[in-house]
């Protein structure tokens, strides 16, 4: 195992204690949150799954938005995306996303501000973190993990 991978999980799993003693509290958003991620960097299909999940929520007239912290923008800050924007100024994975989807997608290193931001904007309503365990995450009241069976035989 890469020593790096060990020490990275060793400060993950702190700050989960953090959280789980109350010593970090998580804070809350009015509308539920579903946030998906996976254990691996990358390649897992998460994106695809929002996609997913999102024309089903869509086909059932359940209103909700997308909460993405937009790896890889030049722009800081929280951003309603443009769909007619480009890749720099939201990340591509949001731009997708916004565009694929057209429900509200928005930006934010913060995910909790960009939450309180969207729901000033559109009201509480089911929030979507793509990529949602990559970092703390707003209150999630339902995970899904996205992922393939390499290294967990």
């Amino acid at each position: 195992m890469n020593p790096l991978s060990t020490i990275y999980g060793g400060v993950v799993r702190t700050r989960n204690a953090f959280y789980d003693r109350n010593l970090i509290r998580c804070r809350q958003l009015q509308g539920p949150v579903v946030s998906v991620g996976n254990l691996s960097a990358g390649g897992s299909g998460k994106t695809p799954f929002v996609l997913l999940l999102g024309d089903l929520l869509e086909a059932r007239g359940i209103r909700f938005d997308i909460l993405s912290r937009g790896y890889g923008r030049k722009s800081k800050g929280v951003r309603l995306v443009d769909p007619a924007g480009l890749p720099q100024e939201f990340g591509d994975e949001p731009l997708l996303l916004a565009r694929k989807l057209q429900t509200p997608v928005i930006v934010g290193e913060d995910r909790y501000q960009a939450g309180r931001f969207a729901e000033s904007k559109f009201g509480p309503q089911l929030h979507l973190l793509d990529d949602g365990f990559s970092a703390p995450s707003p209150g999630p009241q339902l995970r899904y993990c996205s992922g393939h069976s390499a290294g967990f035989e």
